[in-house]
């Protein structure tokens, strides 16, 4: 087992387009998911990862088997991202932590776990507490 962290790309990347980066960053994420089956936490904190960005998280999640951890703390997932994730996990059995702190996600805490049921409580959630 092995634990991945992926921090910005290369600077050789930095200077390309947005575009650009967003495709690589995307190709980095999707690899590392779909190439290591033995990958139990991957941590993308402060990755600038995006609704699109989740989207492609969401698939390589309904399929791996072995992550345990994942942050997503410090990027940029609204709620259609947030939504995307949460339904990955109703086939994903083996995640137990995913941290959201620090994203623009309003949809209450109940509703991303409404895709839980009774008998496969997903994982532990990590999100801020609303402020009445």
């Amino acid at each position: 087992f092995f634990f991945l962290m992926i921090r910005r790309p290369p600077r050789s990347t930095q200077s390309r387009s947005s575009a650009a980066s967003d495709v690589y960053k995307r190709q980095v994420i999707s690899e590392a998911l779909k190439s290591n089956s033995a990958l139990y936490a991957l941590n993308l904190e402060c990755n600038w990862i995006r609704n699109e960005d989740a989207i492609i998280i969401e698939e390589a999640l309904k399929t791996h088997k072995s992550l345990i951890q994942l942050d997503l703390s410090g990027n940029h997932i609204g709620n259609e991202g947030a939504v995307a994730i949460s339904v990955a996990l109703k086939s994903n059995k083996t995640l137990a932590q995913l941290n959201l702190l620090h994203n623009c996600i309003t949809v209450s805490y109940t509703h991303l776990r409404a895709h839980e049921t009774s008998l496969h409580l997903v994982c532990r959630l990590l999100l801020e507490k609303k402020k009445h």
